[in-house]
């Protein structure tokens, strides 16, 4: 794990005031701190040494609450505000894809500057007679997310259309009539919701052969066809892939799927869990380090990889709970009881901070995970927090691969009333680590 504190190192400064004496920042125990200089900068203290971090255009870095918020909300007039950008410094992610289902907050809660894309996952499923809504709140929701390109008009917005169980992803790579149904069926839809394209949610195929890479193939000979014919711009075709090395080994024919789809997003959430008998962090960044080398050997260009990191958490229920560590006796899915809720298999980052703020759970940061896990008791969980988010976003920039894929933005502290980060804090770590 050495190339992880390598780029650690690299954002190790020391400063020097004008008489040339050294002032090292972070000298306290503290996650973070301010910079000595400017209203607009801040370290994240790291084992390895301070990480200079500059706040998103038009913020300020606040010590209280140890986040970046609007200037209006901050009281700092001591230090100067720098004119750098973070596009400058950090460079720049090619697609900040936000991951929406649906489940608990409305599109008018989403911030449509922090996202170039919006893929919209559990919409509905395609069947023999037509579309059906997972809810019938969905399709209010879609306006909604169209409605958030007056704010952006270049934001992109993608669906997800699933083919029900008697048309499953199998059914279709393998039947022609099927896929000539499926096809016209999901294009038609796609230009009625107003949206710029369609996502193949396919994260688990049964099967191993080239009837992906050739679906994928005909799918997108089908949307320049349509294109050419209603005399509109080509929609966009993405898909969804698993994360589990297995599958990228032996079931995705990698080498014949990128010339067909615009990227691929490698959705990062499932790389262990209850089904598990040991513990294991669900996006252990070495495990997906290891998929994204199989897809660029195999061929797939860089630019067209986006990664996924989650913003929810994944627990486990201790064997032994003198063993704690990670790869630790499982026995399933965690459950943890507490005033007013109870915890299971997943968690929101709202619901984590809560636990959290009770100060019983105990917090180890994972260097093979590149984020912490907590345990209390018998219950184990993983996730992501802000200083995971940016340093893995980070990760995959100085990769050069196509983005990131923040999956399920509304499991992000969506009104920032319990984190004490802001609103959004997850979303808006990966947002300051690429900067638009």
């Amino acid at each position: 794990m050495r190339k992880f504190l390598l780029l650690f190192m690299i954002g190790v400064v020391l400063l020097k005031d004008s008489l040339g004496n050294e002032n090292v920042v972070c000298k306290a125990p503290k996650r973070k701190d301010s910079h000595p200089q400017y209203c607009d900068k801040y370290y994240l203290c790291l084992p390895a040494g301070p990480v200079l971090r500059i706040c998103p255009n038009g913020t300020l870095y606040d010590e209280k609450v140890q986040t970046c918020l609007s200037k209006s909300l901050t009281n700092c007039t001591t230090r100067k505000i720098s004119t750098e950008i973070m596009g400058k410094e950090f460079g720049a992610c090619k697609r900040l894809i936000c991951g929406y289902y649906g489940h608990s907050i409305w599109p008018e809660s989403i911030d449509p500057k922090l996202c170039t894309h919006i893929h919209f996952l559990h919409y509905g499923n395609l069947n023999e007679n037509g579309l059906h809504l997972l809810s019938p709140a969905k399709d209010q929701m879609a306006k909604g997310l169209v409605g958030l390109k007056k704010a952006r008009p270049t934001l992109k917005l993608m669906v997800a259309l699933q083919p029900n169980s008697k048309m499953s992803y199998e059914k279709l790579a393998a039947d022609k009539e099927l896929r000539d149904f499926f096809l016209k069926s999901a294009a038609k839809v796609v230009r009625e919701m107003q949206f710029d394209g369609l996502v193949i949610d396919w994260r688990l195929p049964h099967y191993k052969g080239d009837l992906y890479s050739g679906f994928l193939k005909e799918a997108m000979i089908f949307l320049q066809a349509e294109a050419q014919a209603s005399n509109l711009s080509r929609l966009l075709l993405t898909h969804h892939v698993g994360a589990r090395l297995y599958l990228s080994l032996n079931h995705y024919r990698i080498a014949t799927i990128h010339p067909h789809i615009d990227y691929t997003v490698i959705v990062a959430s499932h790389m262990f869990g209850g089904w598990h008998g040991n513990t294991g962090h669900h996006s252990l960044l070495s495990e997906v380090d290891n998929v994204i080398n199989v897809w660029i050997a195999k061929g797939h260009p860089r630019d067209k990889l986006v990664i996924g990191i989650p913003t929810f958490g994944r627990s486990f229920k201790l064997k032994d709970v003198s063993q704690t560590n990670l790869g630790a006796p499982a026995a399933g899915h965690g459950k943890l009881i507490l005033p007013g809720k109870t915890l299971y298999a997943t968690a929101t980052f709202p619901q984590i901070c809560e636990f959290l703020n009770t100060g019983n759970a105990t917090v180890v940061r994972s260097e093979s995970a590149a984020a912490p896990y907590l345990y209390y008791k018998d219950f184990w969980m993983g996730y992501e927090d802000v200083d995971s988010v940016f340093y893995k976003t980070r990760y995959f920039m100085d990769k050069n691969l196509g983005g990131v894929y923040v999956e399920g933005i509304e499991s992000d502290d969506v009104t920032g009333a319990s984190c004490g980060h802001g609103a959004s804090p997850l979303l808006n770590s990966a947002f300051a680590a690429c900067h638009l």
